[in-house]
Parts: C-alpha cells; structure tokens; sequence
C-alpha cells in the first residue's frame, strides 16, 4: 500500500459522518448530473437498426419466436420500459427505450465513479466520473434504442459489490438480474469467480436470472425457447453473427483491421492512450487490491468474448471495455500527481481541455442525432406518399431492413432477398405478378440509379448510412426474365401501365 493511499484512508477515518456522505454524494451526483444533462435534452427514439425495431416490438408484443424482441428475449428491459410513461403505445417511437439507455447510462458513470474511489480518493472519482459521463461515444449509444448501456449499472454495481466481504450475494443478484436486460452479457459473470464469497456469488447470480428465465419460459413454452435458442446461437455462430468465425461478411482480417480504426480514431479520440493505459492500470489493480478483482476479471472476459465470438467492427460491442478504461485511467492519472504540484497543474489543465472539447463534441454529436432521421425510415416516408407505389399491387425486396417496413407498413408485400437472381426466382413462383418491384440497393446486383435515396452521416449511424430504392417495371411481355444478376434493363414507361 503506498504512502498516499494510507493518507487518503487515515483523513477518511476523521471526517465526521456528514462529511462523508457529502463528499459521496458530490462524487455520485456530479457525474450523475453532468451524464442526464448530456442525454435527456436530446431523447428521439429513432428506430435506426432492425434490432431497434424488434425491441419496439417487444413493449407492445413479447414473443422471442416471432423476433419481439430476438431470442433471448431481453425480458427484464422490456418490462422497464413499460413502466416509463414515455411507453404509451406509439408503433414508431422507441423513446421508452432511449430513456431508459439514457438513465442508464447516467447511472453507470455514478457507479463507475463509487468503484474508482474505493482506491482513488474522492478527486481522482470524481474526474473518472465526469469523464466518463461525457465521453462522445459513450454518450451516442447512451441514446440509442438498444441495450448495450442499459445493462452496465447492473454489471459495475454487482461487481463492485461482489468484492466487498459481505456483497457477494448482493452483487451476484445484480449481475443475474441484469442479464435479463442484456443476457449477452453473461460473460461479464465471470468476475464473480473473484468474488469475496463465491458461493454466496453463485447463488445470488442463480436467484437473479430465475427470477427473469422462470416467468420467460413460462410465457413463452420451455421446449420451444430451447429450441429457438438452439437455432439463433446456431446461425448467429455460422451464418450472420459477424464474429471471428463467420463465414459470409468479409475476413476476420478485414473485419478486425476496420474495428480497430473506429475503435482508436473515430470515436475514442484524445481518451484512446488513456483508455489503454486505464485496462493496464486495472490489471496491475486486480493483481495489487482484491476489490478490483472482479471488475477486471469481468472485463477480461468482456473482452475475451468481443474478439472471439460478437461482431467487432461495432463499437457498441466494444464500448464498454472502453469507457471502463477510460474511467480507470482518468483516476489513475490523477490520483498519481497528488503529491506533485506540476504534475497535478499539468493534469488538471490537461483533463480540462479534454472535458471542454469532449463536452462541446457531445452536445453536437447529440444534437445532430436527435435531429436526423434514419435513412430507411425517411424511405419509407417517401415511399408511402409516391405517387408510383401501390402498396396494394407493388412488391418490395430488401436485404436486412424487411423489420422497418413490417413495423411501420405491416401491410406492405416485403421480402428478402440477398441477390437480383433471389429476387427473380421469387418473382417467377409468383401466381400473380406485382405491378412494379422496388429493390433496395443493399442487394447485390442492383446497378441501376436509385429513385429513393436518404443518407445520414457515418457517426451518426450504427446500421446503414444509406438506404436506397430502385423501382422496376415488368418486362413488355409481362415476366420478370430481364432481372439477372448482371444487367438490369428498363423497358419503356408505356410498358408499367396497368
């Protein structure tokens, strides 16, 4: 134990009780405080991937087999967020969601900030807090319709708590619970092996998933939940999980090289060197403190479990491996300039610049968020209100955003389709021919202009900067023979007349 973590421990010991619980909830509440102030303003709701949108689904019509939300079903976010009143029903808004992302969030950054002072001091967590609260990339996910940041108040209090001699129960539950918001997380219940009382741990962590798995498989039927969680690890694993053992979508080589640039460059900016040096920081802690351990173990396997098995050319997936390095690191950098006045001068000066910029980038990057649509949900808009769609006679294919139109048009004939040659052998087992197709642009062999085109910028978008329609008429003689995978011919306008 060094010198100024005894000190720190010896002025903590003299402070009266009422000093103590202010300077907690100074530590707790700034970087509460700075973390809504970031996120609330700026609440949409906007459903911009097909997983969005199948969690929308799920606050009005819970169904893991009919992907409301996708398998294994998230059961404990959806029943929050039909507690919130922003709820109420509406089929196009997601804002329930967002809010509870955003909540979160906030919540994380003020327990994050607990942990760090456990070692810091109250300075050092405080910084880390306000850090991590107004963090860009943090921030962008905190709003999303999704649960990556909506399970990480659970995973950092459960495994904080699990270190302390009688919290092992206590953050066991936490954890086990909050797989019920984001079960995907359950490998961060592998710090639990470092818990104080692992069997106590063990049986928190049990008693907090029965209390979401026992009601699911009950709604939903035992044996066809297993059945469907077979299927879904299956496909997920070989076919369109994105992960190191994916065949279609690219190399794990490409795959891994984009990552990391996003990781490092776009989103991460001036905090990557400190987020590196936070998670060497945070395994020199869980070999020094066993009140680090489970944190660090957790995000080890977090990590372990992103390279290998989840798709890691998406931030969100990383993020929290991120954001926890960033807070360790911030601390860590602090608190190691606390009996130097220069280094303590050039730290505060240096950490306020980054907190400026990093601040001023958030409320843009938000604001620009909130303000933009989707780019498949502006088509949609504008496919619904042409004058050269009949949703009564026209036939739509598109590759991964059939969930949009089923959403928002559940009337709509929509299919998908990988190819143009998909697209024509469909056609062709057709009774009855449509008026007109439209294609999306997403679909390989699609070479001809788009009528319906919407963009959104890169850094605003975790699924589809782009969405692009293309109509196409029947051929003169009535068959669908001039859709192949290689050229595209437009007959003549006189030949779509009906």
């Amino acid at each position: 134990m060094d010198s100024s973590s005894n000190s720190t421990s010896t002025s903590d010991s003299t402070r009266s009780p009422r000093s103590k619980a202010l300077r907690l909830g100074i530590v707790l509440g700034v970087p509460l405080v700075c973390a809504l102030a970031l996120r609330i303003p700026f609440i949409a709701g906007e459903l911009d991937t097909p997983d969005s949108v199948r969690l929308a689904r799920a606050t009005t019509h819970f169904d893991p087999l009919e992907f409301a939300p996708h398998f294994p079903g998230y059961p404990v976010a959806v029943w929050l967020t039909r507690q919130l009143p922003e709820h109420a029903g509406s089929q196009s808004s997601g804002r329930a969601w967002s809010v509870l992302s955003a909540l979160s969030g906030a919540i994380a950054c003020a327990a994050l900030a607990g942990v760090m002072r456990r070692r810091f001091g109250d300075g050092a967590a405080l910084a880390a807090g306000v850090t991590t609260a107004v963090l860009p990339a943090f921030v962008i996910e905190s709003l999303r319709v999704a649960t990556d940041v909506a399970v990480l108040p659970w995973i950092v209090v459960g495994l904080g708590a699990a270190s302390l001699p009688r919290g092992s129960l206590f953050g066991g539950f936490m954890v086990g619970l909050g797989l019920g918001i984001r079960p995907s997380a359950f490998v961060w219940s592998a710090g639990l092996l470092a818990a104080s009382q692992r069997k106590y741990a063990a049986i928190g962590v049990t008693l907090g998933i029965a209390l979401w798995l026992l009601p699911t498989l009950a709604i939903v039927g035992t044996t066809a939940y297993l059945e469907e969680g077979v299927r879904f690890t299956t496909a997920h694993f070989a076919d369109w999980g994105g992960t190191a053992f994916t065949a279609s979508g690219g190399s794990p080589t490409s795959r891994w090289s984009d990552a990391w640039h996003y990781w490092i460059a776009a989103p991460m900016g001036g905090f990557a060197v400190i987020a590196v040096v936070g998670l060497i920081a945070l395994a020199h802690l869980a070999y020094r403190r066993a009140a680090f351990r489970p944190l660090a173990v957790g995000t080890a396997a977090y990590l372990t479990w992103i390279v290998v098995a989840q798709n890691p050319t998406h931030f969100r997936h990383a993020m929290p491996v991120a954001w926890i390095g960033v807070a360790v690191g911030t601390a860590a950098i602090i608190h190691a300039g606390t009996r130097s006045t220069l280094w303590r001068l050039g730290t505060t000066v240096g950490l306020g610049c980054l907190l400026t910029l990093s601040s001023y980038s958030s409320c843009s990057l938000a604001k620009r968020y909130a303000l933009s649509t989707p780019p498949v949900v502006a088509a949609v808009g504008e496919l619904a209100s042409s004058d050269r769609f009949d949703p009564l006679l026209d036939r739509i294919y598109v590759h991964t955003a059939r969930p949009f139109f089923s959403w928002l048009h559940p009337q709509w004939s929509v299919r998908t389709a990988t190819t143009v040659t998909a697209v024509r052998e469909d056609l062709a087992g057709l009774p009855l021919q449509p008026r007109r197709v439209w294609l999306s642009h997403a679909i390989e062999g699609v070479s001809q202009p788009a009528e319906i085109v919407h963009l959104r910028d890169v850094d605003l978008c975790e699924w589809g900067s782009r969405f692009a329609l293309t109509p196409l008429d029947p051929h003169p003689s009535g068959t669908w023979a001039h859709v192949t995978s290689n050229s595209w011919v437009q007959p003549p306008q006189e030949g779509s007349k009906r």
